[in-house]
């Protein structure tokens, strides 16, 4: 990546920290097989203060290697998403809606149940001449240009309502989607973004944030600030709150002219966010490297639930896979294949007593957590403990005290 943000387009990225390379996270490997690692490292814009990596592995190394793999993202507040577009002045339910990508889709069911009548989704295969009407999200922001919006407009008209939700922190180039998005807006369109909002992540220092497909990292204030750089103007903004990141969700205008007034300097809060997340996780790494090697040569056993992306970053990011047995996972299509970058196999949860496991992190919903545990009584019977890698957990890891949580759990 150049010095220039994909943003903002403004001569101020700064890289902050270098993660190494690292694999795709969902390219679960055979026995023996080793997966394909890039460059992963962080910045962030000190003009408008968005973090964002520098450079993003290829677009055709994130697609999927298994059709049985799945992202799910949040849906619980899209009846409130309903009502947050339904206020705005002038929007009826005949106003002409499009959806960019899969994830607008359950929106668009919602919108339908609620009346609204003029709904429409960009057409994968006809409309960005994918092979499939489910592409990723990477693939998605490749190919929606300027040159696939004006067929789109020729063929379907402009539109009063754009949505956008959970894609725009994959595009290469973000400066030149939104103008994208935003020239589908009819005069006095309203383009309605969802991302997720990555303040609390930042300020908690969770690692498991980090995923090599969200190229961009938003909080409530960066994104208004990218919004008015790119000459929109945000209408108004709602964060939805989940247990493990919540969903920020921004309907901007097209501006009359684009904004100078907050193209000076990122913010000096944005400032402290980022670095403080950088700081947590190099202090992170340390500590829980230093207990891990600790508590191994002691005769601990430690595993981590969860093969799922989150889970892949917290370990390879920190690099503690050396010191785990296994990845737990009860999905049976993931039981002969390895974690990529580590190497570690994945195993179901009854592994947990058979291999006498210690200690179990857990990389799931923390809403999950206390589930999966109801059903592990012989596992803490036998001692073993359990913790957390999301720091919104009650059982949360605290690497400056984890040897007080073990002891006390």
């Amino acid at each position: 990546m150049t010095d220039n943000c994909r943003l903002c387009g403004e001569d101020g990225y700064k890289v902050l920290i270098d993660l190494g390379s690292q694999p795709v996270s969902h390219h679960f490997v055979e026995t023996h097989e080793v997966a394909d690692k890039f460059p992963m490292a962080l910045g962030q814009c000190l003009i408008c203060g968005v973090a964002q990596l520098s450079d993003p592995m290829p677009v055709e190394s994130m697609v999927p290697k298994f059709d049985w793999i799945k992202f799910n993202e949040p849906e619980d507040h899209l009846g409130e998403m309903v009502q947050f577009i339904s206020a705005f002045p002038g929007i009826t339910k005949e106003s002409r809606i499009l959806g960019i990508s899969k994830h607008d889709k359950p929106l668009l069911r919602q919108l339908s149940k609620a009346g609204f009548t003029q709904l429409h989704q960009v057409s994968a295969s006809e409309d960005l001449g994918l092979p499939h009407e489910n592409p990723s999200e990477a693939l998605i922001q490749s190919k929606l240009d300027s040159s696939t919006a004006e067929s789109i407009l020729k063929k379907r008209g402009s539109f009063e309502i754009v949505l956008a939700r959970r894609v725009l922190e994959h595009a290469f180039h973000g400066s030149e989607f939104l103008v994208t998005l935003k020239s589908l807006l009819s005069p006095g369109g309203l383009l309605v973004l969802e991302v997720p909002d990555c303040k609390s992540s930042f300020e908690n220092g969770d690692v498991s944030t980090l995923w090599e497909e969200h190229i961009s990292y938003f909080t409530e204030v960066s994104l208004d600030k990218v919004l008015s750089m790119n000459g929109l103007e945000t209408a108004q903004a709602r964060v939805f709150e989940y247990p493990d990141e919540n969903a920020l969700v921004v309907a901007a205008h097209a501006a009359e002219q684009i904004s100078e007034k907050l193209s000076k300097d990122a913010s000096e809060k944005e400032s402290n966010r980022i670095n403080f997340f950088v700081m947590t996780l190099t202090d992170t790494k340390r500590q829980l490297g230093e207990f891990f090697e600790n508590y191994v040569s002691k005769g601990g056993k430690i595993v981590i639930l969860g093969a799922g992306h989150r889970s892949c970053t917290f370990v390879n990011v920190l690099e503690i896979g050396k010191y785990l047995e296994f990845f737990v996972d009860d999905d049976p299509n993931k039981h002969s294949l390895h974690i990529p970058g580590c190497g570690l196999p994945i195993r179901n949860s009854k592994s947990l007593v058979e291999e006498d496991i210690t200690l179990c992190l857990l990389g799931i919903n923390p809403l999950s957590e206390e589930r999966f545990i109801q059903n592990q009584k012989e596992f803490e019977k036998k001692g073993g403990r359990f913790l957390s890698i999301a720091p919104n957990s009650s059982r949360a890891i605290r690497p400056e005290s984890i040897s007080l949580q073990i002891t006390h759990a």
